[in-house]
């Protein structure tokens, strides 16, 4: 911030606080006790990948990658659409991308195909169908953030637990 405000480089406070960042994971995830993440020899490999396909076929062939699996709160009041794309989507057997209860999941291979007719399926829209479209031409890895919003109330800010949107609040 004082970089900013100061208008000086922030190449080196970036590449500061991206490293006391990595530190930190890397310590908080050798420090697990279920193996549901990277640990800190995978997050450093990893992370030294510089393309994110490469990274993507990194995770599909990784020996103890793990299949993504997200619970769903049923204090969260999401649609109904919103219910079946999460299950089924988690019937593909999606990856998981470092730690696999996140909301966050990696589809691959022929799984992109099926995820963009389930999208066509569930969400009869033009523009659902046109992005849906372009993600099985063009067939490449698919990362998904599932976020549902925030709760009303303010008293847990995390954001995949929450209020719904409706499809005009997504941003692709």
């Amino acid at each position: 911030m004082k970089c900013i405000i100061e208008q000086s480089r922030i190449d080196d406070a970036v590449g500061v606080l991206i490293e006391k960042g990595t530190t930190l994971v890397k310590i908080l995830s050798n420090d697990r006790k279920r193996i549901d993440t990277f640990r800190s020899v995978e997050w450093e490999e990893f992370l030294k990948i510089t393309s994110g396909l490469k990274k993507a076929e990194w995770i599909k062939n990784h020996q103890n990658k793990q299949i993504w699996r997200k619970k769903s709160s049923e204090k969260v009041i999401v649609t109904k659409t919103f219910k079946t794309l999460l299950s089924k989507t988690q019937d593909l057997d999606c990856l998981s991308i470092g730690a696999k209860e996140i909301p966050i999941c990696l589809i691959v291979n022929g799984n992109i195909k099926k995820f963009s007719e389930l999208l066509r399926i569930i969400y009869p829209y033009e523009e659902i169908k046109l992005f849906a479209d372009k993600i099985e031409k063009k067939n490449r890895p698919l990362i998904v953030v599932w976020i549902t919003g925030f709760k009303p109330r303010g008293d847990d800010s995390r954001p995949d637990r929450g209020a719904c949107t409706t499809r005009k609040n997504v941003i692709w």
